[in-house]
C-alpha cells in the first residue's frame, strides 16, 4: 500500500517540535472569536538551499499566523499589493481572501499565486489558533497519523558523475536517515540512458528492494530515450518515473505509457490552476499526479486538485520545495487526501523550532495544537536572511 499511514483515532504528537502551549494560544483566541481582524501581512525571505520566502499575517487580537510562498521569487511587492485587499478583514474566511487576491490579478503569474499561497497557508495557521484547533480539522480532518515523506537528494549535492559509487554514496543518506522512500534526479550528473541504468543498478543492489526508487527527468527526455529508459530499467521495479519529456510535444506518447502500465508516470508538477490540472486529467497522461501547494494557491487549493485526481482514479505524490512552514502547512493538507502517497522532504530545516529530526522513520508526524503546530526559530531567521529582505518588516 502506497499510503501514507493509517486511519487512527487520534493522531500523534510530532516528537521534537517545539511550540507555543495551546492553552495560552486558547486563552488569546477565545474572547476574540468573530472580532480579530487582519492588521497586516509581511515577508521574510530566507537564504539557505534556495530562498525561501515567509509570510506572516498579524491581527489586531496580538494573534498571528505563518506561512510560505513559493520559493525563488521576488515576494515584497505582490505581499505588499495583497495586503491592501485583506487588511481588516476577518482572517477566518480563508476561501474569500484567497479568491478575493486572485480576482485582483485578470491573469494570474507563477509569483502572484505564489505569493497567494503563502498568505492562504498563514490564514489557515490563524483561523486554526483562532478556533484552537489544527489546521487539518479545518481542511476535512485527517484520515492518516503520518505523512510518508520522500527524500530528494539536493541539487547542489547531486554527484557531477556518472560513477555510480558515488551515486550510490549519495543514495545511503535516504537509509541513513530513516526513509523508506526517495527520488533521484538522475540526469546531473550526465551521461546518457545506459549510464543511468548502471547506476540505477548499483543503486538498488546497495539499498535493497524494499527502498521505494523513482527517478526524475524535469522534462530532458526524448521519446526514444524515454522508452529505452523504461525498458532497461524493467528490472529495477522503479517506484516511478517523474517529468520525462514536455508535455506539449508528447501529451500522446505520454498516454500511450500510462495505458502500457509498466512504469508508474508522475507529471504535473508545475500547473497552476484547478482548470488546468483539469484539462491534462482529462487527457489521462499520467498515473499520479504531483501537485504543489506553494504553486497551486496554497492548501485548500492542493485539496481540491488530489480530490478531482480522486475522480480520475489517480494518487496523489506532494512536490515540495519548502522550509519546514511550507512542509508542515503541506503535511496539514495531505494528512486530509483520501488518495495520497507521499510527500518530498524539505531544506532549511532551522527555520523552525525542534529537536533531533524533522523526520521519524520516513516519516513527519503532525501534532494537536492549533493551527500549524510549529513555531520560528527567529534567530536562525534572522541571521540568514536574504539580501534585501527584513524579518517581517523588522
Amino acid at each position: 500500500m502506497l499510503g501514507g499511514g493509517a486511519v487512527t483515532a487520534g493522531l500523534l504528537a510530532r516528537p521534537g517540535i517545539l511550540h507555543a502551549g495551546s492553552d495560552e494560544v486558547a486563552a488569546k483566541a477565545e474572547p476574540q472569536r468573530g472580532k480579530v481582524k487582519i492588521r497586516e501581512v509581511q515577508s521574510a525571505s530566507i537564504e539557505d538551499e534556495y530562498v525561501c520566502n515567509l509570510i506572516k499575517i498579524t491581527t489586531d487580537s496580538g494573534l498571528s499566523g505563518i506561512g510560505e510562498a513559493r520559493c525563488k521569487i521576488p515576494v515584497q511587492k505582490q505581499v505588499k499589493a495583497f495586503n491592501t485587499l485583506v487588511v481588516g478583514e476577518d482572517p477566518l474566511r480563508v476561501d474569500y481572501l484567497t479568491r478575493k487576491m486572485m480576482a485582483a490579478t485578470k491573469h494570474p503569474s507563477k509569483m502572484d499565486i505564489g505569493v497567494i499561497a503563502g498568505i492562504e497557508t498563514a490564514l489557515w495557521d490563524l483561523a486554526g489558533k483562532i478556533l484552537n484547533t489544527p489546521t487539518y480539522n479545518l481542511l476535512g480532518g485527517a484520515c492518516r497519523d503520518k505523512i510518508k515523506v520522500y527524500y530528494d537528494l539536493a541539487p547542489a549535492d547531486a554527484p557531477k558523475t556518472t560513477e555510480p559509487a558515488l551515486w550510490v554514496e549519495c543514495a545511503q543518506r535516504a537509509r541513513k536517515g530513516g526513509f523508506k522512500a526517495m527520488k533521484i534526479d538522475i540526469y546531473r550528473g550526465g551521461g546518457d540512458v545506459p549510464e543511468w541504468v548502471r547506476i540505477l543498478q548499483a543503486i538498488r543492489a546497495d539499498l535493497g528492494p524494499e527502498m521505494l526508487l523513482g527517478v526524475e527527468f524535469h522534462w530532458r527526455l526524448n521519446s526514444g530515450q524515454t522508452d529505452s529508459f523504461i525498458a532497461m530499467t524493467e528490472e529495477l521495479n522503479l517506484w516511478f518515473i517523474e517529468d520525462p519529456m514536455r508535455y506539449d510535444a508528447n501529451l500522446a506518447h505520454y498516454q500511450r505509457l500510462t495505458a502500457a502500465g509498466k512504469i508508474p508516470i508522475v507529471a504535473l508538477e508545475q500547473m497552476l490552476t484547478l482548470k488546468s490540472f483539469h484539462e491534462m486529467l482529462e487527457k489521462r497522461m499520467c498515473t499520479i499526479i504531483e501537485p504543489d501547494a506553494q504553486y497551486c494557491g496554497g492548501l485548500l487549493a492542493l485539496k481540491r486538485v488530489a480530490d478531482l485526481g480522486e475522480l480520475y482514479g489517480m494518487d496523489t505524490l506532494c512536490h515540495n520545495m519548502c522550509s519546514p512552514v511550507g512542509t508542515y502547512a503541506q503535511a496539514h493538507a495531505c494528512a486530509t487526501i483520501h488518495k495520497f502517497v507521499a510527500m518530498e522532504n524539505a531544506c532549511a530545516d532551522h527555520v523552525i523550532q525542534h529537536e533531533g529530526s524533522l523526520y521519524q522513520d520516513g516519516c513527519l508526524f503532525l501534532n494537536d495544537k492549533p493551527g500549524l503546530g510549529i513555531e520560528l526559530n527567529e534567530d536562525y531567521c534572522r541571521k540568514h536572511l536574504s539580501k534585501g529582505s527584513s524579518f517581517f518588516g523588522r
